[in-house]
């Protein structure tokens, strides 16, 4: 009976030893995740906060060039583009895609230290990350207002220790051509600088039908700047230049019909969508105060239609076609930069 207890201590002991080796071999093999989002590195289990870290690893292996990928990488979280100048961010059930200077938005995007604004999101691209960070609940403390529902951080690729550099090409359909690239000089040296870019050009999938053209191409380019001089062991200033440029046909806007009226130009009420009325080169509130005020007739203050619309027009079914009077026209470019000091 005693040899029998000795054989069973001796295989629970050796059981209990193989289990501690096994652990403690996956332990070292798990690698550390790292955050931002108390403005200093710390261990995302040590951190008091709800963060959803992606890394640079993550970013490139799931194809994540624009801010409307992340948000089928992250729960909780939606981006949309809204009609004209609006974009809004829902985290949290809570969102504001309303435009204008009295709105204040609900959460905050901010690339490198720079606050971004969310049509800033929804037209540039995002290139040479290093990481991808959703901070969720007030952030104004740490970050400032505007973002009771949270703060993005987007941080890219610092220059290094090391010299790296690299260029990736990418084509597609729509003759699709989008190149990136990424360059470290002075790598380990007191000052160090790192150029990145990203170049995109593609043509039009959208027809539209009143003059047969295809519209909503892309041809984006966006470039960055990032210096950081060392001034003491524990002490560094970082230099941040970003600028965007875009010269094409982007949609302002999506579908909008309305059934005809006589009155008001377009009336948004009916049942369904109709297969031909009226076609405004605007969006939908067309049965508003200012649509009648603008276009009643015999208004002398106003006696052109500005809020015009076209009387049958087409209305396709076709997500990728639309009918216009007139083909859409972007032209922007925005430049920001930072200063930041670490110690």
């Amino acid at each position: 009976m005693r040899y029998i207890l000795l054989i069973l201590v001796l295989l629970v002991s050796s059981f209990s030893f193989a289990q501690e080796n096994s652990e403690s071999v996956d332990s070292e093999n798990i690698e550390e995740v790292v955050t931002s989002a108390l403005r200093k590195e710390t261990a995302l289990q040590d951190t008091g906060l709800a963060v959803t870290v992606i890394s640079a690893t993550d970013i490139e292996s799931k194809n994540l060039k624009e801010f409307y990928d992340f948000q089928f990488n992250v729960p909780g979280v939606l981006f949309n583009k809204g009609n004209f100048s609006g974009a809004g961010i829902q985290i949290r059930g809570m969102t504001n895609y309303a435009v204008g200077g009295s709105f204040a938005a609900v959460a905050t995007p901010r690339q490198d230290d720079i606050n971004m604004g969310n049509l800033q999101m929804a037209q540039n691209e995002l290139f040479d990350l290093a990481s991808f960070e959703v901070l969720r609940g007030p952030q104004g403390t740490l970050y400032g207002g505007n973002n009771p529902g949270g703060t993005f951080l987007m941080q890219s690729v610092d220059p290094g220790d090391e010299a790296d550099a690299y260029f990736k090409a990418e084509f597609g359909d729509k003759n699709l051509e989008r190149y990136s690239g990424g360059m470290t000089f002075g790598a380990g040296e007191k000052m160090r600088t790192r150029f990145s870019f990203r170049s995109t050009h593609r043509d039009g999938y959208t027809e539209n039908l009143f003059d047969g053209s295809d519209i909503d191409d892309r041809d984006y380019l966006g470039v960055r700047m990032k210096t950081i001089y060392d001034i003491s062991d524990d002490t560094s200033l970082k230099l941040t230049m970003m600028h965007n440029e875009e010269s094409d046909s982007r949609l302002r806007h999506q579908n909008a019909a309305c059934n005809e009226n006589k009155l008001l130009g377009c009336d948004q009420w009916g049942d369904g969508l109709p297969g031909r009325g009226s076609s405004h080169s605007g969006v939908s509130a067309f049965g508003s105060i200012d649509f009648i005020v603008l276009n009643y007739p015999g208004n002398i203050v106003q006696p052109v239609l500005a809020l015009g619309y076209q009387d049958d027009a087409i209305i396709p079914t076709d997500p990728n076609q639309v009918f216009q009077t007139l083909n859409p026209v972007l032209e922007r470019y925005d430049t920001s930069a930072s200063l930041v000091l670490d110690h």
